[in-house]
């Protein structure tokens, strides 16, 4: 069950990472529209920056975890 659930929180981080950057979009759009390009490119840049943050930080802890598993697993003391 653990390594189901696991193997979820990959999917689910690819998904938040694709909801984060269609917001980033939007809200770069709104922002394009009222301040001008310049306003919008920097709020896709700071998208960009905070969605690889995020997902990037959770992909880590994924693959420490599965490595301390491959440890465990291969009954090295």
């Amino acid at each position: 069950m653990n390594r189901f659930i696991a193997g979820v929180t990959g999917t689910l981080n690819a998904l938040i990472a694709g909801c984060l950057l269609l917001l980033t979009l939007v809200l770069a759009s709104a922002a394009g529209k009222e301040a001008g390009f310049g306003a919008g490119l920097v709020v896709v840049i700071a998208g960009i920056v905070v969605t690889t943050i995020l997902c990037g930080v959770i992909a880590i802890f994924d693959d420490i975890r599965r490595t301390l598993h491959e440890i465990r697993d291969s009954g090295v003391r």
